[in-house]
């Protein structure tokens, strides 16, 4: 177990963050935070946090443990290079452990711990981390209340003539997941860009299919996947909408984000309907 940064105890001295290792998967670890006197009912909001390839866990909800208040549960899976590879893809048949599951496990482990009764949580994910987030929800859409995915490298686009994970068309990558248009596009997402965030730098994929089907840049291609998930609600009759959220000034990098524009803030407000 160890301590938060002391300036953000000096904000929030009853917070800290705790490392624990997942008791099912001696490989996974995770954190968490929350107010030390929140128990059982007192917890109305579970925010997962899921980190970008750089896997920094720590410097997210670090940023995000100085916005939370004391109804919330902050937790981040730690999705290590050795163990976890395919994460933001879930983790597809013979590409490493059913990243999906660490969630459930390490969120279910927390809710027994401290007898949290909230059966929903709010997802935000960065980077891969947003890959990862809207996956999650399409395959798990009941289990989660909003996402917010920021600066996705690339997207599963919501065509079920496509072949996963560019479509949501399955062959034998999982056993158990079907994709259900109706109830995934009922989900609500919000994505969140920097307004400098167009470079095609060594960690974006730039495969000429996923350049072809969604664009050039980070950019383009949240554009280019809100656009097709507007037409998939319109088609489908279901009242939903995406908004796309610039943060101005800011190229791919959640410290800059965060520092600069606000991010957790923005985000945290959102899960909370706080205008």
């Amino acid at each position: 177990m160890w301590n938060s940064h002391s300036e953000n105890k000096k904000k929030n001295k009853a917070m800290q963050i705790n490392e624990c290792q997942l008791s099912s998967h001696s490989q996974v670890e995770y954190l968490y935070c929350k107010d030390e006197k929140a128990n059982g009912n007192n917890i109305e909001n579970i925010v997962v946090i899921i980190h970008g390839i750089s896997r920094n866990a720590r410097e997210i909800i670090a940023s995000f443990s100085q916005t939370i208040n004391q109804n919330t549960l902050l937790i981040a899976p730690i999705y290590s290079k050795d163990y976890a590879l395919d994460y933001q893809r879930l983790g597809r048949k013979n590409k490493g452990p059913r990243a999906d599951y660490i969630l459930d496990a390490v969120v279910n482990e927390l809710r027994g711990k401290y007898k949290i009764s909230c059966n929903k949580i709010n997802l935000f994910g960065f980077s891969a981390g947003a890959q990862f987030a809207h996956r999650y929800a399409f395959a798990h859409p009941t289990a989660v209340n909003k996402v917010a995915i920021v600066a996705a490298g690339w997207y599963t686009l919501p065509s079920l003539n496509l072949s996963y994970p560019q479509g949501l068309k399955l062959k034998d990558e999982f056993t158990d997941i079907t994709f259900e248009l109706q109830r995934l596009l009922r989900v609500k997402f919000r994505v969140y860009i920097g307004e400098k965030d167009y470079l095609r730098d060594k960690s974006l994929n730039k495969a000429q299919k996923i350049d072809a089907l969604q664009g050039l840049n980070r950019i383009e291609r949240a554009k280019n996947w809100i656009e097709l998930m507007q037409s998939q609600f319109n088609k489908n009759q279901i009242p939903n909408n995406i908004d796309l959220i610039t943060l101005q000034g800011v190229v791919h990098d959640s410290k800059d984000a965060h520092k600069n524009a606000q991010l957790c803030a923005k985000v945290y407000n959102w899960f909370n309907d706080i205008i």
